[in-house]
Parts: C-alpha cells; structure tokens; sequence
C-alpha cells in the first residue's frame, strides 16, 4: 500500500497490479511452527487479534480504486476472518459494502480453514459475489496426529469442509502443507497423500517441484525452535524459498522414524533430478492475486 504509487509508475498499467492491503492483525492460533505466536507475544500481553472495521476498509479500497484505478487487491493479513466466534461476520460485512458501492473488483486473503469452514450458509457465495477469487489457508496436514503436533487446535474434517465449501462457491483455494514434521510416522504420511490428492498438490503455496517436500521448520523464537533447542544462527542464515530443498542437518532435527528420513531424501532425490528440469515457470508478469 504505501509503495503503490512507485509500483503503478513501474507497471504497464493498473490491471497489473495487486495492492496489498492490511485489516487486522495477529492471529488467535498458537501453531507452534509460527513466528507470530512469539512477534505478537513481545510485549507479555499475549497474542491478541485487532481488526479495522469494515467501513474503513472498503473506504481505503473505494479511494484506491477512484485515486489509482487498481482493482485487485490482497490482504495481508495473518488471519483476515478472525476468530471463531466471529463466523467471518466483518469479512461478510466488507463483502457486503463492496457489493452495496459496486465496486468491480477483485479480492484474496489468508484465513484459517476452520474460519472457512465455520462460515455461515450463504457466507462464500457472497464473498465470491463480492469479487474474491483466492483465499489462501495453512491446511499443513491430512493426519489428525499430526495437527496434534503441530497445536494447529483444528481438525481435519475443518480442514476438508473448507476446501469443498470454496470449492462449490468458485472460490478458488490455495493452502500451506507441511509434509514432514520431526514426529512424522509412515502412517501420517499415507494420510497426507491421500488428503493432498484430495486438495490438489499443485494449490500447495510455494511453487517448484519440491513443494511435497515442506517440513516443519524451527523458526528463530518459535515454540518449535525453543523445544528443539534451534539457535539464530542456524535460522537465519536460510532464506524462504530454499526450506523444501533443507536435509535433516538443515532443518535441525532428525526425523523419529528413520524411515521417514529415508523417504523424504528419495523424494528430494527424484525431484531434483526428474521434476525440476521438465517443470514450466509461471510466466513473468502472469496475473494472479498470489503473485
């Protein structure tokens, strides 16, 4: 948002553009891979989730559009739905006020697939009527043990629910997926394919064809980092991009079950030298809200 101005000066025309915008922040969630749990936690205060209302969101988006004729927009918020108790009644509301002003847009954001899911009936169509195309969740995995693990507090059948109901209201879905994490079992692997089968691996966030090799990765400050007694300098040194490509050296931390371990190097092994090369970059400047 604050750079708008310099990106339309660079771009070919305001269709180009994606506008980030930010509605809230913090999270509820206490996901013990997240660096947020922490960020929002500096104060002692504990995490809390603040929102702008509704009013004052689609008036920015409504300046925005008249003042830089952009119409595509991306929140960047943790978690734009909010919390359980909420139902996504100020994301409706948004919805609702973009449809009221006929603003011809089109809109994305991050949430948690229970928010998507917990949505009341009617509540994704009308998202999708008010222009949102894309809504990324961190699904991470198909196994109910797994999600244990990892204190993502929500189930798999959440996570399912939220995936058919944008699904059936043309909502197109993207997700985070963390295949391995250091408890990983043969057993949660199983569930995992079969749930990203059922998912599309190719809606997985990070693009490339190590995108089925993601493990849970002690961030600096984490609660993950903390149990496994991960230092900065072995997390900052890594950048985003390069964590699926991370052995178990990398990542630091060995995986319980050998046989995991095993299997992730044949997996990176097979991807690094059959995928990689035969896979098609997006094209540059191809438009996508998650661009």
């Amino acid at each position: 948002r604050d750079t708008l101005q310099h990106v339309l000066s660079q771009a070919a025309s305001p269709a180009a553009v994606v506008a980030r915008l930010c509605g809230s922040r913090g999270c509820y969630a206490r996901c013990e891979f997240c660096s947020m749990v922490s960020f929002y936690n500096l104060d002692g205060a504990g995490m809390k989730w603040r929102h702008r209302s509704a009013k004052a969101i689609v008036d920015e988006i409504e300046q925005l559009v008249e003042s830089y004729q952009v119409s595509r927009f991306w929140f960047v918020d943790d978690e734009f739905l909010g919390t359980p108790k909420e139902h996504g009644e100020r994301a409706l509301a948004v919805a609702q006020r973009i449809i009221e002003r006929r603003l011809d847009i089109e809109w994305g954001f991050d949430a948690r697939a229970n928010g998507v899911a917990g949505l009341p009936p009617g509540g994704p169509e009308l998202l999708r009527s008010s222009g949102v195309r894309v809504v990324a969740m961190g699904l991470e995995s198909g196994s109910q043990a797994a999600l244990k693990r990892l204190n993502k507090g929500i189930r798999v059948e959440s996570n399912r629910l939220a995936v058919e109901r944008l699904r059936a209201s043309g909502i197109e879905h993207r997700f985070g997926f963390i295949m391995f994490d250091p408890g990983t079992t043969m057993e949660d692997l199983r569930l995992n394919v079969d749930f990203v089968r059922f998912a599309e691996p190719h809606r997985i966030c990070n693009t490339g064809p190590f995108r089925l090799l993601n493990a849970e990765y002690p961030e600096v400050g984490t609660p993950l980092a903390i149990r496994l007694g991960v230092g900065a300098t072995t997390s900052e040194a890594l950048v985003e991009q390069n964590k699926p490509r991370l052995s178990e050296d990398g990542l630091g931390y060995a995986f319980d079950d050998d046989r995991v371990g095993r299997t992730r190097r044949l997996l990176f092994d097979f991807a690094q030298t059959v995928v990689e090369g035969v896979m098609t970059p997006r094209p540059v400047g191809e438009p996508s809200l998650l661009s």
